[in-house]
């Protein structure tokens, strides 16, 4: 079996970043299974659910799961804890990602430094990105590490994935093999 596959189960559980038994985070998950619709709970609807309940801010900078459940605000990292969050307590395996988002916008093309969460269903991993999730334009996802250590010293782990983080994404190939606008 691949080792992601086996490792799974650390992504089924919480820890002290993606504290998913936490009241706030338990109220919002009953918001979610309570939802409009019959369709079951899975990654695309926990993937709706947060983006249409978060609020875009780059000003909160939360460490926990729990305390972006009680904002519902925050840039790309707040929207990936909680994603991550309601999934697991939908006993859907999460993880956070760290990386790059490219898109092509305002006739260029254009890279972030980016958080997002995958699922594991159907035996393979999928991105779910809440924060981006209305983008009007395909985002492509450069991964740099997945956030292994959630416990409290988390943000050393962290700091150490950041320098693996790319310094710069250049776009070579603009003819026929350059990456779909």
């Amino acid at each position: 079996m691949h080792p992601d596959l086996a490792s799974s189960a650390n992504y089924l559980s919480a820890s002290f970043v993606v504290d998913f038994d936490d009241a706030a985070v338990r109220q919002l998950r009953q918001q979610l299974v309570e939802g409009p619709g019959q369709a079951p709970v899975d990654g695309t609807r926990v993937l709706a659910f947060v983006a249409k309940s978060m609020r875009s801010s780059y000003v909160a900078n939360a460490s926990l799961a729990s305390e972006v459940a009680r904002s519902l605000q925050g840039d790309c990292t707040e929207h990936a804890l909680l994603t991550a969050a309601l999934a697991r307590s939908m006993q859907i395996p999460a993880r956070i990602v760290h990386g790059a988002a490219l898109m092509y916008a305002e006739g260029r093309w254009q890279a972030y430094g980016h958080a997002w969460v995958q699922t594991l269903e159907d035996g393979r991993w999928i991105v779910r990105d809440s924060a981006l999730a209305a983008a009007p334009v395909p985002v492509y996802y450069v991964p740099s590490f997945v956030m292994a250590d959630e416990g409290p010293g988390y943000q050393l782990g962290m700091m150490l994935g950041l320098g693996r983080l790319p310094s710069r994404i250049e776009i070579l190939d603009h003819g026929a093999g350059a990456l779909p606008r």
